[in-house]
C-alpha cells in the first residue's frame, strides 16, 4: 500500500525515466529535482524537475467506488502532482531539443507502471500513474516565475501526474455492511 512517501518516489521515478531517455542531451548528473530558485547553472545542459503544485483530484475524491486496499482503512486521498520541466542550456536549440525529447518520452510512456516505477512505495506495486501534458497559460506562467525574484522566465513544459493515492493509516470505526436482510410481512386487512 502506498504511503506518504509516494510523492518523493514519483519524483525519483520521473528523474530515473528522464535520465534514461535524455541520453546524449543531458547527463544523469545534471538532472535535478529542484526549484528554479535553487538551480545553479554549472554545466552546458541541465534539467530542473520542479513539483510546483499539488491539488486534490476532485473527480476521484467524490467517486463512491473508491475503496481502500484494506477494508479496515479509510479510502485513499487522491491528489494530482503538477510538474514543470525546465531545461538550461547555452544554446536555445539544445533547450528545444530537451523539451522535445521530454514530450516524446511522456507521449511514448504515458502510463508509468511496472519497471518504470522507482522508490520503496512504488517498486513492485500495481500503481498506474498517468503523465498528462498540462498547458500552462501566460498568466499562470508569470505567477510561477514571479515567485523567483532575479530568475528570468525560462522555456518549460508542464505535466500532471495522476492519480496519486495517499492511503490513510486511520482505521474505520465501524465495520462495513457486507450483507443485507429484507423482511416482508403481509397485512391481514390489505387490499
Amino acid at each position: 500500500m502506498s504511503s506518504y512517501n509516494i510523492i518523493a518516489d514519483i519524483g525519483v521515478t520521473l528523474k530515473k525515466l528522464l535520465e534514461s531517455t535524455l541520453t546524449g542531451l543531458v547527463t544523469p548528473a545534471n538532472i535535478f529535482l529542484s526549484s528554479p530558485a535553487e538551480m545553479e547553472v554549472t554545466a552546458n545542459r541541465q534539467l530542473c524537475i520542479f513539483l510546483y503544485q499539488i491539488t486534490e483530484n476532485l473527480y476521484l475524491r467524490n467517486n463512491p467506488d473508491r475503496r481502500p486496499l484494506d477494508p479496515k482503512h479509510q479510502p485513499p486521498f487522491p491528489v494530482d502532482l503538477h510538474y514543470l520541466f525546465i531545461p538550461y542550456a547555452q544554446e536555445r536549440e539544445d533547450e528545444h531539443r530537451i523539451i522535445g525529447r521530454i514530450i516524446q518520452t511522456f507521449h511514448d510512456i504515458a502510463v508509468l507502471r511496472g519497471s518504470v516505477l522507482q522508490g520503496t512505495t512504488l517498486v513492485g506495486s500495481d500503481e498506474e500513474l498517468r503523465s498528462v501534458f498540462h498547458t500552462i497559460g501566460i498568466d499562470e506562467a508569470s505567477k510561477i516565475w514571479t515567485a523567483f525574484p532575479g530568475k528570468p522566465y525560462r522555456l518549460s513544459v508542464g505535466y500532471l501526474v495522476t492519480p496519486v493515492n495517499i492511503y490513510s493509516e486511520r482505521l474505520e470505526e465501524g465495520g462495513r455492511v457486507v450483507t443485507r436482510a429484507l423482511d416482508f410481512a403481509q397485512s391481514a386487512g390489505g387490499a
